[in-house]
């Protein structure tokens, strides 16, 4: 159990911190190029999903 919690507790900060970083990449967006945008935006998208699936587990 306490493991469990432990695990939980490094997949909650791991889950902050990639928030944080598709924040920071919405911020730049704006300086770079359409196709870094465009990847931006898919690797983004990828994250989001990754967050939601691994919330729900």
């Amino acid at each position: 159990m306490q493991e469990s919690n432990s695990v939980s507790i490094k997949v909650e900060y791991i889950l902050i911190e990639l928030s944080r970083c598709v924040n920071d990449l919405q911020s730049l967006r704006s300086t770079l190029s359409k196709d870094d945008t465009r990847n931006i935006k898919l690797n983004m998208s990828q994250l989001e999903s990754l967050i939601s699936f691994t919330k729900e587990s």
